[in-house]
């Protein structure tokens, strides 16, 4: 039996989705918030607030995919994902060895410069506002804190 290519681009989303319902499940059984979050969130809160997001961004990739049937739309994944994806990576090492603010801005920057950005006033200005205003927000409005590392143990005072 051969699928629809309605039903081919459909089962993605469809499994996403189920993912997310899992997960959101999943949720309701948390009993400890992790100390970030401990002042701001009930223990299951954020995770659902993800796991919506989840679902809703499924729902709309599902509905252009209907919507948007087009047999040029099939042209393979573009080389702006797997940097992305490269990206994402190195993300994560600097966050996991040396910086979580330094991980933000190496990957706010990466990701804009994978996408085609060329300007170093636009890629510096990503890589330092974005991250700073929101590492701002969360510590001063929010009080949450980031995991220390190499940027914050000297903004902290060690």
């Amino acid at each position: 039996m051969r699928l629809t290519r309605a039903a081919r681009l459909l089962a993605p989303v469809c499994l996403i989705g189920v993912f997310a319902a899992i997960a959101f499940g999943w949720t309701l059984t948390f009993e400890n918030v992790p100390p970030m979050l401990v002042r701001s969130f009930q223990p299951s809160a954020f995770p659902q607030l993800v796991c919506g997001l989840i679902v809703a961004l499924s729902i709309l990739a599902g509905y252009n995919t209907v919507r948007h049937d087009d047999a040029d739309n099939l042209d393979g994944i573009p080389r702006q994902f797997y940097l992305t994806i490269g990206v994402l990576i190195i993300a994560s090492l600097v966050a996991m060895t040396l910086d979580f603010l330094l991980a933000m801005m190496v990957g706010a920057a990466g990701i804009a410069a994978a996408w085609g950005e060329r300007r170093a006033s636009i890629l510096i200005g990503v890589g330092l506002v974005g991250p700073v205003l929101t590492f701002l927000l969360f510590n001063e409005a929010l009080q949450i804190r980031f995991p220390r590392g190499v940027l914050l143990n000297i903004y902290y005072g060690w």
